[in-house]
C-alpha cells in the first residue's frame, strides 16, 4: 500500500512542460513548466469557468427558450409555484379526509360513535356560520348495516353453532315487534324490546313451560335451550303446558319487555338474534 502511495505522489510531482514553437524555424514562442498536479488543478478551474459562463448565458439571454421548460418570465414562475401550491393543498385535502375515513371506520369496528367532537370543533372552526346547536348526532341506516354486519363476522365458531340451531333448526322469532336494544351485565346478556303497554308478547320458539311467576314465565326449547320473559302480566300458559312458536303469553306489564335467552347454563349474546 505504501509503495503504491509513494508512486502515485511520485508522478503528480513528475513535471511537464508546455511549448509554443514556430514550426518553420523551430523559434520557441511560449513555454510553461507544470506538474501533473498542478495541471489537474488547472483544469478543474477552467471547467468551472466555462460552466458558470454557460449558465449566465443561458439564465439571461434568449437561448433559454430553446431549453424545454426552462420558465420565459417570472409571471411563469408565479404561475408554476400556484399550480404546485394548489397541488400540495389538494392532496392535504385528500389525506386529511383518508385520516377522518380511516379513523370513522376504526370507530365502527370499535362500536364507537362515528361522530367526534373534534370534528364539530373543526366545524365551528372552519365556518362560523354553521348552526352546530342543531346538529343531531345519529348513525345512518348504512352505518347501522354496516354495525350489523360486523357483528356478525365477529361470532366465534359456538355463536355460529347457537345461531344456526336457532335459525334452521328452531325457526326462531323475535317474542315482540319493538325497538331492540342490548343490555350486557359481567356474564348476563339481555335484550329490551322497547313497546306499547299491553301490546302482545309471543313465545319464540317450541317449548314447554318450567317456570312462571306474576310477572315473569320461563320456557324449556329442545337442544337445552330456555327462554325467559320478564315485565309480562296477564301470564295464560301454565307450568308443564306445551306452547307453540307465535303463541301469546301475555301483554306488556310496561314499556319494555326483558328476555333472557340461555343455552347450556350461560346467557345468549343478542347480537346472535338480534336480526332473525
Amino acid at each position: 500500500m505504501k509503495d503504491k502511495l509513494a508512486k502515485i505522489k511520485k508522478y503528480l510531482k513528475s513535471r511537464n512542460k508546455f511549448i509554443l514553437q514556430d514550426p518553420v524555424s523551430f523559434e520557441q514562442k511560449f513555454s510553461l513548466t507544470l506538474t501533473k498536479s498542478s495541471t489537474l488543478f488547472v483544469g478543474f478551474a477552467l471547467f468551472l469557468i466555462i460552466g458558470v459562463i454557460f449558465y449566465f448565458i443561458i439564465s439571461y439571454t434568449s437561448l433559454r427558450n430553446c431549453i424545454p421548460g426552462f420558465p420565459k418570465n417570472a409571471s411563469e414562475l408565479y404561475e408554476i409555484n400556484k399550480e404546485n401550491r394548489e397541488k400540495i393543498q389538494s392532496l392535504e385535502q385528500k389525506t386529511t379526509s383518508r385520516d377522518k375515513w380511516i379513523n370513522n371506520l376504526q370507530s365502527i369496528l370499535n362500536n364507537e360513535d362515528t361522530i367526534s367532537i373534534t370534528d364539530v370543533q373543526e366545524l365551528i372552526a372552519s365556518d362560523s356560520t354553521a348552526d352546530y346547536k342543531n346538529i343531531i348526532f345519529e348513525r345512518s341506516q348504512e352505518d347501522s348495516t354496516l354495525r350489523k354486519r360486523l357483528a356478525n363476522q365477529k361470532l366465534n365458531g359456538t355463536d355460529k353453532f347457537i345461531r344456526n340451531i336457532l335459525l334452521n333448526m328452531m325457526y326462531f322469532e323475535q317474542p315482540h315487534s319493538g325497538e331492540i336494544s342490548r343490555s350486557e351485565n359481567n356474564d348476563l346478556n339481555e335484550t329490551h324490546y322497547k313497546a306499547k303497554i299491553k301490546s302482545k308478547v309471543k313465545t319464540c320458539m317450541d317449548g314447554v313451560v318450567v317456570s312462571k311467576t306474576t310477572n315473569s314465565i320461563f320456557i324449556q326449547h329442545p337442544h337445552n335451550i330456555i327462554s325467559a320473559y320478564y315485565n309480562v302480566s296477564e301470564i295464560k300458559p301454565t307450568i308443564g303446558s306445551s306452547i307453540d312458536r307465535g303463541d301469546k303469553i301475555g301483554i306488556m306489564r310496561d314499556s319494555v319487555l326483558r328476555y333472557q335467552l340461555w343455552y347450556n347454563g350461560k346467557t345468549i349474546s343478542s347480537s346472535i338474534y338480534s336480526d332473525l
